[in-house]
C-alpha cells in the first residue's frame, strides 16, 4: 500500500506519452459541460499505479503481471491524494502466482478504480 497524488502536469505527461488528449483531460470547461468538476485524471493513469504496487512493493520485486481486470467506479480529479492498496486473495503453484485485490481509494476512502491483478514470481532466492 502506498499513497500519491496525481497532478495536472502527470496529466501533461500521460497525454505526451500516450498521444490520449481527450479534452475531458485535457479542457476543464469541457469536462465541466460534460458533468465533471474539472478535467479527470485518465483512468489507466490512475490504473497504472497498480504496476508499482507489483514492481516495486511486493516482497524482493520479483513479480511480473500475467494480467490486471480494471473497473472503475468513480472520477479521479487531479490534485487528489489516493492509497494504492494490493491484498492477496491467493497463493498458488507453490507461491509463485499471486492474485491480489487491487484498489485505487480517495482520501475520503472512495473506491475509484478496482481489480484483480494475476502476478507470477520471476525468479526464487
Amino acid at each position: 500500500m502506498f499513497e500519491r497524488k496525481i497532478t495536472k502536469k502527470d496529466i501533461a505527461r500521460f497525454v505526451t506519452l500516450t498521444g490520449d488528449d481527450h479534452p475531458l483531460h485535457t479542457k476543464k470547461k469541457y469536462a465541466q459541460k460534460m458533468g465533471f468538476k474539472d478535467v479527470l485524471v485518465h483512468g489507466m493513469l490512475g490504473s497504472a499505479f497498480f504496476s508499482t504496487l507489483v514492481g516495486k512493493y511486493l516482497p524482493n520485486q520479483q513479480f511480473m503481471y500475467l494480467s490486471q481486470s480494471l473497473t472503475f467506479h468513480k472520477p479521479l480529479y487531479p490534485n487528489q491524494k489516493v492509497t494504492v492498496i494490493g491484498t492477496l486473495e491467493k497463493r498458488m503453484l507453490s507461491g509463485t502466482l499471486l492474485i491480489l485485490k487491487t484498489q485505487l481509494r480517495s482520501e475520503a476512502n472512495e473506491l475509484i478504480i478496482s481489480g484483480i491483478a494475476r502476478v507470477k514470481q520471476i525468479a526464487k532466492l
